[in-house]
């Protein structure tokens, strides 16, 4: 599986909530960040290991319901990859529904991915969750 192939196979799968398939292109020690300020509450994260990783979106899945998650670019070069996603969710304690987009930035070592950076709109995330 090429680098490609193994971002756009972990990607669908974790638009899709399929963990499964995601952490097993993860390795043991992945690293997950979300950039994000301190005052956006749950949502800045810096982890590492799966326990943690899953932990994480967890944390995600327990305030908001994925309802949308298109990949729309992809760049990969040599070990890196970085891709712009679409979302829509809803709040499971408000209501509200987010459109927005994130972006991915991924590290791959011998054919996993051992850090994940992500960055979206965690103030309006925040701010209608709840």
């Amino acid at each position: 599986m090429t680098n490609e192939e193994l971002i756009r196979t972990i990607i669908t799968a974790y638009g899709k909530g399929d963990l499964d398939i995601v952490l097993e292109h993860c390795s043991d020690d992945v690293g997950y960040c979300v950039q994000a300020s301190p005052e956006t509450g749950p949502y800045a994260i810096d982890c590492k290991g799966k326990e943690a990783f899953v932990g994480a979106l967890q944390q995600y899945g327990n305030d908001w319901k994925i309802q949308g998650f298109e990949l729309v670019d992809l760049i990969v070069s040599g070990d890196k990859g970085a891709c712009r996603c679409d979302l829509r969710f809803k709040s499971r304690k408000t209501g509200a529904v987010v459109s927005s987009q994130n972006a991915l930035f991924l590290t791959i070592k011998d054919s996993l991915v051992t850090h994940i950076h992500e960055f979206h709109d965690t103030a309006t995330i925040s701010a209608l969750r709840g």
